[in-house]
């Protein structure tokens, strides 16, 4: 049972881990969940930063005149929308910017707030999907099953030929009716709620799945370059995996079969016409259903997330062929043998060289003749001489092991380690960020901030480029203070790697 229960905990960290159920539980988030359900009706089309900005300016200030408590209130003055879209970015990972060629920014909905939205709705609806029509769906899904997974030829045939003789029975009695039965409004409801259950599942694990091809191709990107091996033997490899990223994930796979549904005319033939019969079919009481309307919209945001994903996949893979293409193995040899060389040289100098010696490598350094600030500012005022020191002897100040190591330099192998061990055993990556942030309050140390740049610069990422996100941090005065830095996130090999070089 004590088993069980560890492993329940260990299976649950990726759930916890979303920015989903870190922005359910901000004190906002009524407020925000309104705010992006106005925003963004399609959760998978993007809006550009400027109309997005007015909308939300516009829509607080609303908010702000109706006395709504708990508003963004930032330095006493309600939020602007531009400041609350950055964080929604930097805190919450529910909002992606993109710069478009034209210069201007578009934002889009990740697949986390995507899925916040999908459970809100379905927390927020008096409507059950429970009803005949779920229990059909399951009853057919269970029946192609056992077809599928059974290995006894008898008894597969025989639910095949079950299924058939339901058909017939169903098409007989359909041509003696002389069509389909009256629809009830209970019944209409009934079977327009399973349609909408279905189709509102798919849209943000879309979004999640071209989500995963961007990060799988940037992955894949850093991979060549620590690849040790000669590149003719490796980049055929690394090509073949960047032409399709989708096809190299479980998830992947499971996209292009339904795609492969999808694609298939005698499954899909038809589907937006069949949507709209509908939802414009009239009731047998001659009203039309209010919750069909959304049915169209619904498949719509699917095909349009199936053709994102594709398209992400046809960026990320042209971004692995240039990168391969463009990526000089001579230039980056010689190098790293001048730096090796380097290297060697300063640790043969630094073996012999007294305490005041020069380092040799600061005789290249032409000397500079130039006036001093003094001669070249022009100040009409009389330099004050400099304060007299005080007298007397200041007091000793005596300071213990552990506080001569909280006011030194980082301790990036440390709090590495301690990352590490906070990990669940099945993770793969690590955002140092939020493992910053859960550690002892002793150990968050704002210099460990210059630590994790200086890991990411020697494991070639670019942390100038990386998106800004909260360091929590508590200074020597015991202070909590938050400081921005970029979003580093590396695997769990990088990591013990580069533990282990430290």
């Amino acid at each position: 049972m004590a088993s069980d229960v560890v492993s329940m905990y260990g299976s649950l960290a990726p759930a916890f881990a979303k920015s989903t159920l870190r922005l359910i539980r901000n004190p906002h988030a009524r407020i925000y969940l309104s705010l992006v359900k106005v925003a963004f009706p399609d959760t998978s089309q993007p809006m550009l930063a400027e109309e997005l900005w007015a909308l939300l300016d516009s829509a607080l200030a609303s908010m702000q005149g109706r006395a709504i408590p708990d508003l963004p209130i930032e330095d006493g003055q309600l939020k602007s929308g531009r400041a609350l879209c950055r964080e929604l970015i930097d805190q919450y990972n529910w909002l992606e910017s993109t710069v478009l060629p034209d210069g201007r920014t578009e934002y889009r909905l990740t697949s986390d707030a995507a899925e916040a939205i999908s459970v809100i709705d379905r927390l927020n609806s008096s409507e059950g999907v429970m009803g005949a029509s779920r229990m059909h769906t399951l009853v057919e899904a269970i029946e192609r099953a056992s077809v599928l997974f059974s290995t006894d030829y008898e008894s597969g045939h025989r639910v095949l030929v079950q299924r058939l003789a339901q058909a017939q029975a169903e098409l007989d009695e359909y041509k003696a009716r002389g069509g389909a039965e009256p629809l009830t409004p209970e019944r209409a409801r009934d079977v327009v709620r399973n349609l909408q259950d279905l189709m509102n599942q798919l849209p943000h694990d879309l979004r999640r799945l071209e989500e995963d091809v961007h990060g799988n191709a940037t992955q894949l990107i850093e991979r060549f370059r620590e690849d040790d091996r000669p590149v003719g033997e490796v980049i055929k490899g690394y090509l073949e995996q960047g032409r399709d990223l989708v096809a190299n994930t479980e998830h992947g796979r499971s996209f292009l079969d339904a795609v492969r549904v999808i694609g298939d005319s005698s499954t899909s033939e038809g589907v937006v016409a069949k949507l709209e019969l509908v939802a414009n079919a009239p009731l047998s009481d001659g009203k039309p259903l209010p919750q069909a309307a959304a049915l169209e919209d619904g498949w719509g945001q699917i095909s349009r997330g199936i053709a994102q994903v594709n398209t992400e996949n046809t960026r990320a893979s042209r971004v692995i062929g240039r990168s391969i293409a463009q990526h000089d193995v001579t230039r980056d040899r010689e190098l790293t043998a001048v730096l090796k060389q380097l290297e060697s040289a300063a640790y043969a100098w630094a073996a012999d060289a007294s305490p005041r010696a020069r380092a040799p490598f600061l005789t290249s350094t032409q000397r500079w003749d130039v006036a001093s600030v003094a001669n070249r500012l022009a100040n009409p005022s009389v330099a004050a001489p400099p304060p007299e020191l005080a007298q007397g002897t200041p007091a000793e100040v005596t300071l213990s092991m552990e506080e001569l190591r909280r006011v030194g330099g980082p301790l990036t192998k440390e709090l590495l380690e301690a990352i590490l061990r906070a990990l669940p055993l099945d993770a793969r990556s690590v955002d140092l960020a939020e493992g910053f942030n859960a550690l002892p309050a002793e150990r968050r140390r704002p210099v460990e901030i210059a630590g994790f740049v200086q890991l990411a610069a020697s494991l070639g990422l670019d942390p100038e480029r990386a998106r800004a996100v909260p360091y929590h941090c508590v200074d020597l005065t015991g202070r909590d203070v938050t400081w921005l830095g970029p979003r580093i996130r590396v695997t769990v090999s990088q990591a013990t790697r580069a533990s282990e070089r430290m």
